[in-house]
């Protein structure tokens, strides 16, 4: 499940109608979107989770086995066995690939985990 990302950056709950779409930050932004819902009405809340950017970049393994592949739909079997890297060179690889991710490449939406019902009070909807 993901969502969007608002400017908040310390956002520590979301909020749902559905257990589906987390899109609300706060109770009183859910309850100011759905005028339908009255007492006892059950929601969801979770706790957003946001990842590092790197942690949606191919390993160094899968770019080196693509190099390979690549040389060989050009050279054929001259290409076998390239591109030969030492595990320093994968681990250097990674390293970049890592630091320019999380450099460069902004995550604006979360997932969520932990997620409850809600049943809604009086004092909610006062």
């Amino acid at each position: 499940m993901s969502e969007p990302l608002s400017n908040d950056s310390k956002l520590d709950q979301c909020w749902s109608v559905d257990e589906c779409d987390f899109e609300y930050e706060t109770l009183g932004d859910l309850l100011d979107s759905n005028d339908e819902l009255g007492v006892g009405d059950v929601v969801y809340v979770g706790t957003p989770v946001r990842h590092a950017p790197s942690t949606f970049i191919d390993d160094a393994d899968n770019i080196i086995e693509r190099m390979g592949e690549r040389a060989y739909d050009e050279h054929g079997e001259f290409a076998d066995d390239y591109p030969d890297v030492t595990d320093e060179a994968k681990a250097e690889l990674t390293a970049f690939l890592v630091a320019w991710a999380d450099k460069h490449c902004d995550v604006r939406f979360y997932g969520v985990e932990d997620i409850r019902e809600y049943a809604i009070t009086a004092e909610d909807l006062a």
